[in-house]
């Protein structure tokens, strides 16, 4: 073990400080999503329930994520996407609190037949970046959920990133027609939920559910790390 510790040592994600994926001082810095938010109107909601009125407008049923995307948050996340060995990330995830799980737990118990779908990333930017985050994230909470992961979404428009567009409507015209069905031929799920690593306005979230829920699925939920206050 001592000599894994040399040849692999640990920094923390937050501040960089060596012995531990996330250091004590770092997992106190982490503000965490509580209550949980409706994605349309951004106003607490119980379970991350979309609003009645907000369902009307947008596809996504529920929304779960763990913290918001600022000081410590914002260093996670951007050291996931740009370097951090994954190993690290997902040791950190496991030391944060653990409430989101329970709201994970929810949706199982009151979904069945429920799979994960990762959020795609162009091919242009695998290529740059060599992997999607969302498969990560979503490998992960398989181990915990054991639920199938499909990949029937493929994005077919290389789109800005979204989180450099700071107005709204631009976001949503931005991603417009970013994504389709990998195969026509398979039958969607009925229930599925989104993952990603962070969304803000929610637009790629909302524009992934609306295809899915062109070619049939009933119910489509969204599972983020963290949440970029918009």
């Amino acid at each position: 073990m001592w000599l894994l510790t040399i040849l692999f040592p640990q920094w923390c994600i937050g501040c960089k400080s060596y012995g531990s994926s996330i250091c004590a001082n770092c997992l106190k810095k982490v503000v965490y999503v509580k209550p949980l938010i409706c994605i349309m109107c951004q106003k607490s909601t119980p379970h991350g329930l979309t609003h009645s009125l907000c369902l009307k407008k947008n596809p996504i049923y529920q929304t779960i994520t763990i913290f918001q995307y600022k000081g410590i948050g914002k260093n996670i996340i951007k050291r996931f996407k740009y370097g951090l060995r994954h190993k690290d990330f997902i040791d950190a995830l496991k030391q944060l609190d653990t409430s989101w799980q329970k709201e994970l737990d929810f949706i199982l118990y009151h979904t069945p037949n429920i799979v994960f779908q990762p959020i795609p990333l162009h091919k242009n930017k695998i290529k740059k970046r060599g992997f999607n985050q969302a498969i990560t994230i979503a490998t992960f909470l398989q181990s915990i959920y054991n639920l199938p992961i499909i990949n029937q979404l493929v994005r077919i428009k290389n789109t800005s990133t979204q989180a450099q567009i700071k107005d709204k409507k631009h976001r949503r015209q931005n991603i417009k027609g970013a994504f389709a069905l990998r195969n026509n031929k398979h039958t969607i799920p009925k229930n599925i939920i989104l993952i990603d690593d962070l969304y803000t306005s929610g637009a790629t979230a909302i524009e992934a559910a609306h295809e899915l829920k062109k070619h049939g699925c009933d119910k489509v939920y969204l599972f983020t790390i963290a949440h970029g206050i918009y």
